[in-house]
């Protein structure tokens, strides 16, 4: 499927519930963490959202029919990045 036959409530559905959950996310990830106060709550805050748009960069280029390759790895560190520094966070 690409995004001209995607139906347009489709991309407003993705959107109203991954834009709530960047909140929340961001939230508990702080409880968890229990770093309010540090420089890292900033990267804590910041890693969820970071992901949700290195998810966006991958489906866009992997849809495209010009398909980048570096634009491709950017969006996938974009991805995994923030991933990783949130799994290795809650270890």
């Amino acid at each position: 499927m690409n995004a001209r036959s995607a139906p347009s409530w489709l991309l407003r559905a993705a959107v109203a519930l991954a834009v709530p959950t960047i909140a929340c996310f961001g939230y508990y990830s702080l409880a968890y963490v229990d770093q309010e106060g540090s420089a890292w709550s900033t990267l804590v805050i910041l890693a969820y959202p970071t992901a949700l748009i290195g998810l966006v960069g991958v489906v866009a280029v992997l849809v495209s029919r010009r398909r980048s390759r570096a634009l491709l790895w950017l969006a996938f560190v974009c991805l995994a990045v923030p991933l990783v520094f949130l799994l290795v966070l809650r270890m």
